[in-house]
Parts: structure tokens; sequence; C-alpha cells
């Protein structure tokens, strides 16, 4: 079995520094394997930075300490916004009209990634997801 290639939804991502009970059992399974690589969308930290500046972040200190503790400790690897996954954005159904959630879906389509996320209206565009 190949090793899995996950795109953390940017909840999953708070779940994973500050409350990992929150994420389901099989989850937090397959993210703790070593052989799994984890990535974070540039856009799920953008998405993050907004709400920390509206104050609906009260228990993260920082998104760039989060950031920084939580690269190390889940060797996480970021991943860029490139104009490939916008194309494939705007070609998405109108299915979820949240543009940060519609742009992780292109992401894990265009870099062939399993999406880790809770959110049950993302199943219904044509990308696998862990949950």
């Amino acid at each position: 079995m190949s090793p899995l290639h996950a795109l953390l939804d940017s909840h999953v991502l708070l779940w994973l520094d500050g409350g990992p009970k929150r994420l389901r059992p099989q989850v937090r399974e397959a993210l703790a394997d070593p052989a799994t690589h984890l990535y974070v969308s540039a856009a799920s930290l953008w998405e993050l930075q907004l709400k920390f500046g509206k104050g609906r972040l009260p228990e993260v200190p920082s998104v760039k300490t989060m950031w920084e503790r939580m690269r190390t400790a889940a060797q996480l690897r970021l991943l860029h916004i490139q104009p490939e996954h916008l194309w494939r954005m705007s070609a998405l159904p109108d299915l979820h009209g949240d543009p940060f959630d519609r742009l992780l879906v292109a992401q894990a389509q265009h870099e062939r990634l399993t999406l880790v996320t809770a959110d049950t209206h993302l199943a219904r565009y044509p990308v696998e997801i862990l949950w």
C-alpha cells in the first residue's frame, strides 16, 4: 500500500494542534503514521489568519506560532497556490460557497491528495476524502 498524501482542512490543522480527540480515531491513526505525508495549503493559513485577526481563534496564540510549531512537530509540508489550482477551482460546480474550501478541493484534485475534512459538503465533489 502506498503512503497517504493528505491535505489538511484548516479545522483539522487546529484540531491536530489543540484538540486531537476531536479527530476520529481512524483519522488520528492515519495522520500519526510516519509514512503519511501531511500538506497544509497556504490558503488554509490565510483563512486562519483572517479568522485570528477577527478574534475568532482565541485558543491560538498566533497563526505564525502555531504553524511553526506544527510544521516541525507534525512534519507538515506547505502547499503553495499555483495558477493550475485556480483554473481547476473555477471549473468546479458551485456546490459549496466557501472559496477556501473550493480551493482545497481543487488543490487536492490537481495534486492527487486526499482531503482530510469533517465538512460533509465537500464530499459532493469528486475528491478523495478521509474522515
